[in-house]
């Protein structure tokens, strides 16, 4: 029975790091995906986010990938700090971020939240930053827009948002609702 019981811990530890971005220990692309898709066949309505840093490959040059890694455990930190753990928060790679907030269906109390993450990136402090702030460029969208809505069409909404927040400098959000 020792050995069952060890052999299931160790198969729980297994599929944990899978799971899991190694540098900032939130969920990583696959899983967050995964989770998303399985909510929304479930019928889960909410907002879904896509952000990555504003000027990223700049930090990196100016202050190395040492300091860049820095940045992307403190957004990952902030993201874990504004959202709630029944949320989807995942890190899609590089300094790219994504969030499926459950129940979140208005522009108007996604506008709050994302309020609040952007006064936790502004509280943001690595010395080695000389000063300069930490700042994203986000997408957001509401699922389901309709009776035909998938992820893909999602995604996609919400990355054509994360493309016109960069168009501004700064904490920007973008929010994409299409036409019924």
């Amino acid at each position: 029975f020792e050995s069952i019981d060890e052999d299931r811990k160790q198969q729980e530890v297994l599929r944990k790091l899978s799971e899991t971005d190694l540098m900032t220990g939130i969920r990583n692309r696959g899983s967050g995906e995964n989770l998303i898709r399985k909510s929304i066949a479930e019928g889960m309505c909410g907002m879904f986010c896509l952000m990555d840093a504003d000027k990223f490959k700049l930090v990196n040059d100016r202050f190395g990938h040492a300091i860049g890694d820095k940045v992307i455990i403190a957004l990952a930190n902030s993201l874990t700090k504004t959202f709630r753990e029944t949320d989807i928060v995942f890190r899609l790679g590089g300094d790219e971020f994504a969030v499926f907030s459950k129940g979140v269906v208005t522009e108007e109390i996604g506008k709050k939240i994302l309020s609040r993450l952007f006064n936790n990136i502004s509280d943001i402090d690595i010395p080695e930053l000389l000063g300069q702030k930490i700042a994203v460029s986000i997408g957001a969208t509401f699922y389901p827009s309709n009776q035909q809505d998938t992820f893909e069409a999602l995604y996609q909404r919400a990355d054509d948002g994360t493309y016109q927040s960069k168009k501004v400098t700064g904490n920007r959000v973008t929010f994409v609702i299409p036409d019924e």
